[in-house]
């Protein structure tokens, strides 16, 4: 080989080795970038449990008060358990 075909070779491996590094550092950066915007959005829209409990009473809360039977069993219910655990 001669010294020429070893220089090319040589160019074409770091060329393939800065590429490889440039893609790596991009999905890096772009990853840290999601992180960062979806906490950002968790905190802006509060998103946390205590949020999503308060909306699932407040669901609950409206779909037992639209049924009377609903509500009328659930009661019985609630009121057999807590006579179970005296």
């Amino acid at each position: 080989m001669s010294p020429h075909d070893i220089e090319q070779r040589l160019i074409g491996v770091a060329w393939a080795y800065a590429t490889f590094a440039a893609l790596t550092i991009a999905v890096f950066v772009a990853l840290l970038i999601c992180h960062v915007v979806n906490d950002w959005r968790a905190r802006r829209n509060d998103l946390g449990p205590a949020r999503l409990w308060e909306e699932v009473n407040a669901h609950l809360t409206e779909v037992i008060t639209a049924d009377p039977q609903l509500a009328a069993g659930l009661d019985r219910l609630l009121n057999n358990v807590s006579k179970g655990d005296q």
